[in-house]
């Protein structure tokens, strides 16, 4: 999916969006004249290596982050009968993703402390690489 701004090139993502591609270096998307493209697609590899072409910015759709983030709940509360945890994780997670400014950061260097775990099975290990690549 591509999105032109139509609007005389105003930003149209939410004030504090980040995009470390955009052009100019600083990592910020500025509200500007220049036209930009932002690529949004599913974790397949392929869909990545064609946007970098062709889009300023990448972003992964939600609807994939939860799917992430729910493989990701297990590493954070691994026990067969903490299901109603890894809910209230999720849950909570996913808010933070919609709230918060900084929430992908905060939620990077959660999942990198959890690959520090060192009960975890080979899946979560394998779960929480995926999600941060």
């Amino acid at each position: 999916m591509f999105i032109k701004p139509q609007n005389g090139g105003q930003n149209l993502l939410p004030s504090g969006a980040q995009c470390a591609n955009y052009p100019g270096g600083n990592g910020k998307i500025r509200p500007t004249t220049i036209t930009y493209y932002l690529g949004i697609a599913d974790g397949a590899k392929n869909n990545w290596s064609f946007l970098e072409q062709h889009t300023s910015c990448q972003l992964l759709d939600f609807f994939h982050v939860t799917e992430y983030l729910a493989n990701v709940s297990y590493a954070a509360y691994p026990g067969k009968t903490d299901k109603p945890k890894r809910t209230i994780w999720l849950d909570e997670r996913c808010k933070q993703l919609k709230r918060e400014p900084g929430a992908v950061e905060t939620l990077i260097t959660e999942i990198e402390k959890l690959t520090q775990k060192t009960s975890l099975t080979k899946s979560s290990k394998e779960n929480l690489q995926a999600a941060l690549t």
